[in-house]
């Protein structure tokens, strides 16, 4: 892959992430009508949202330089996908009791 592909590629990614972070105050009066909540509690779904947003920035972010950004993103992606697949196996094959 060229290099201006890449650039183009990290630039797009950083535009998805930040329209990410400011998608959810649009329908924020849909949310709060959906779940019967004043607007107010239903804003803070964003700060709910964002502060772990922001918190594991700092955290990940040293991890990457230090470990490499290949290896945190692979391992960031494959442990909730593991867990999840944990969790979800045994619903799907033991009958309720």
């Amino acid at each position: 892959m060229s290099v201006q592909i890449k650039f183009k590629f990290v630039g797009l990614a950083g535009f998805i992430v930040m329209a990410d972070n400011w998608a959810g105050s649009p329908i924020l009066p849909a949310i709060s009508q959906n779940l019967n909540i004043d607007i107010a509690k239903a804003g803070l779904l964003i700060t709910a949202y964002m502060i772990p947003f922001g918190f594991f920035q700092t955290v990940f972010g040293p991890l990457a330089d230090r470990f490499g950004k290949k290896q945190v993103i692979t391992f960031t992606t494959a442990m909730p996908t593991s867990l999840a697949l944990i969790v979800d196996v045994p619903e799907q094959t033991v009958p309720d009791l």
